[in-house]
């Protein structure tokens, strides 16, 4: 079974597979946390103050906020151009597809978009 790396990103650079895999738990901990946190402290504000789901509703759509913001950070740090692997060549003319079907009024032809090497072959 071939190994699956997890995706390089800068931060990960010269690490090794054990660090980048508690650098991961740390990620997702940190989340949970960040979603969690908030709902607990408002129930127990509620329990000190006896203001019964007032806090709680507010800590966790607060919670929630904090989830969000976070994740969304960490899939635009994933997408950053500097992550993926080829990135150097993303946008080029070498990455792009080198035949192209253009639509016309009946049917798609494929066009070719680079011209093709004549070789002779001398004897």
């Amino acid at each position: 079974m071939p190994k699956r790396a997890l995706p390089n990103m800068p931060s990960q650079k010269g690490l090794s597979p054990l660090a980048a895999g508690y650098m991961w738990a740390s990620k997702a901990g940190n989340l949970g946390l960040q979603m969690i946190l908030p709902a607990l402290l408002g129930f127990w504000a509620d329990n000190h103050w006896g203001t019964r789901p007032l806090f709680t509703i507010i800590g966790a759509l607060l919670g929630f906020g904090l989830f969000m913001i976070k994740l969304l950070a960490l899939v635009q740090e994933l997408s950053a151009p500097e992550s993926r692997p080829g990135a150097e060549n993303w946008g080029s003319a070498k990455s792009q597809t080198s035949k192209m079907t253009i639509p016309s009024t009946g049917t798609a032809k494929p066009v070719d978009l680079e011209p093709e090497e004549k070789t002779s072959i001398s004897s």
